[in-house]
C-alpha cells in the first residue's frame, strides 16, 4: 500500500512516515494525527473495515507530505477540520483510493464522507468533477492544483 501510494502521489515516503502507529481503541471516529504519525482504529470493526480505514488514514500522511511540497505556505492547522484543505483531503480519498493501482493491492470500494458524496454543482456531483480532474491529470501535482482551484471556486456549495 505504501509503495503504491508513493507511486500515485509521486513522492517518496518521508523518513518520518516509515513508522505509522495505529491504535485500536473505543473511538469509532478513527481520527488521525499527522504530526505524531498516529491514527486510531475502532476495535469493533471487522478486518476488512480495519484495512480500508488504515489505507484511508495512511493516504492522508503521504497526501499531506505532497501537499506541503506543492503548497508550502499552508499552515499545518489547515490539515484538520474545519479547514477547506482538510475537506479536500477527505473528498479525494474516494477518488484516489479507487485508482486501479490501489485496487490491485486491496480490492475495496472507497468512498468519501457521505456529506461530500451528495453535493451537486450545476446538476452534477462534486466528486464526479474531482474524478474527472484526477483522470485528466498530468501528474499528482497537477491534480492537487486543479482540484484545489476547483474547490476554492465552489466552496459555497459545501456550505449548503
Amino acid at each position: 500500500v505504501m509503495m503504491t501510494l508513493s507511486q500515485i502521489t509521486e513522492i517518496n515516503w518521508a523518513k518520518d512516515d516509515k513508522l505509522i502507529r495505529a491504535r485500536v481503541n473505543l473511538n469509532p471516529i478513527c481520527p488521525r494525527y499527522i504530526k505524531e504519525r498516529v491514527f486510531d482504529l475502532f476495535w469493533g470493526f471487522d478486518v476488512t473495515q480495519m484495512k480500508s480505514v488504515s489505507i484511508h488514514e495512511i493516504f492522508h500522511f503521504i497526501y499531506f507530505e505532497k501537499w506541503k511540497k506543492v503548497f508550502p505556505k499552508t499552515r499545518e492547522i489547515e490539515f484538520d477540520s474545519p479547514y477547506l484543505v482538510w475537506k479536500l483531503s477527505e473528498m479525494v480519498t474516494g477518488v484516489v483510493l479507487n485508482d486501479e493501482r490501489i485496487q490491485k493491492v486491496f480490492s475495496h470500494r472507497f468512498y468519501s464522507y457521505d456529506e461530500y458524496e451528495s453535493i451537486k454543482i450545476k446538476k452534477r456531483f462534486l466528486l464526479d468533477y474531482l474524478r474527472d480532474i484526477y483522470l485528466d491529470r498530468k501528474g499528482f501535482t497537477d491534480f492537487l492544483k486543479k482540484s484545489w482551484d476547483f474547490i476554492q471556486k465552489n466552496e459555497s456549495y459545501l456550505r449548503k
